[in-house]
């Protein structure tokens, strides 16, 4: 046990400088900037079901909360993704896949039967060339990053009445949808189950954090309805309003974040009616 305990604080150590972070405010927003310090993809190793999220917590003048993104549930182990940036790779089965298969197209755990890409912004090293990454199919996928970067900037819009932000890097090992996914296709024997009930006893592998910063000093922040921070509301607002009403997933997306007037997670016609009422002055 001694001996588990001891790589586990190593595991740590070397977490807390793999990556560095720098926030800075611009305009309505604040962007946060992290550095890969490691000579590998950061996260890097087994990729099915390990992730690095940026959570951001909004506080006011008593450190009150005021709004949250990236918020993780350590009851749950849910994570809500929708509004942060999660960097990860994501594995999946092609078209040709899914027909010899049965199994539907698109992102899967199916380790044996994955050969599709479907998503890797995982930051680079020094040294990232596009080219060099792409001759050992390694390349960015759903992201973009030019030879040479090894850093990636994230922008949250800042809330009205926030004071501060306490903006932290996590890394989890793995996830709740991988473990449950290993439990569930497991039909042979009893290991999908044992598993689960290891990974319940661990404290469900709890997201360790990398490193963490504040940033003060933020009001005033401007106001929701000036959804472009020019210093007004007008038509253009309402354009951005146009792509953010509506959908399935009622969790904000990033860039939609400034529209949610009453902070009940969606945009919606409560929130068409609040920037009406900003546009007229009534």
């Amino acid at each position: 046990m001694r001996y588990l305990e001891e790589s586990a604080e190593r595991a740590r150590i070397l977490l807390s400088k793999a990556a560095t972070m720098v926030v800075s405010r611009d305009g309505c927003d604040i962007v946060v900037k992290i550095e890969n310090q490691t000579g590998h993809k950061l996260p890097t190793g087994y990729a099915e079901g390990r992730r690095m999220w940026i959570n951001v917590e909004f506080q006011g003048e008593t450190m009150n909360p005021v709004l949250e993104r990236g918020f993780y549930d350590n009851k749950t182990a849910d994570l809500v993704t929708a509004d942060t940036k999660v960097y990860e790779a994501v594995f999946g089965i092609d078209a040709a896949m899914a027909k010899l298969t049965g199994l539907p197209e698109g992102p899967t755990f199916h380790f044996a039967l994955n050969n599709k890409v479907f998503k890797d912004n995982r930051i680079p090293p020094r040294g990232f060339t596009n080219a060099a990454f792409e001759a050992v199919q390694s390349a960015p996928v759903a992201a973009t990053y030019e030879d040479g970067q090894f850093s990636d900037e994230t922008r949250f819009r800042v809330p009205p009445e926030t004071t501060q932000a306490v903006v932290t890097l996590y890394y989890q090992t793995a996830s709740k949808e991988y473990i449950t996914f290993l439990r569930d296709e497991n039909r042979t024997n009893s290991a999908g189950n044992d598993l689960h009930e290891y990974w319940l006893l661990t404290d469900m592998s709890p997201p360790v954090e990398m490193v963490q910063t504040t940033i003060q000093k933020l009001s005033p922040a401007g106001f929701f309805a000036d959804a472009d921070c020019n210093g007004d509301v007008d038509l253009n607002d309402y354009r951005l309003l146009s792509g953010c009403v509506g959908g399935s997933d009622k969790r904000l997306s990033l860039g939609c974040e400034s529209l949610d007037f009453d902070l009940d997670g969606d945009v919606d016609l409560v929130d068409v009616a609040a920037l009406q009422r900003e546009f007229t002055g009534s």
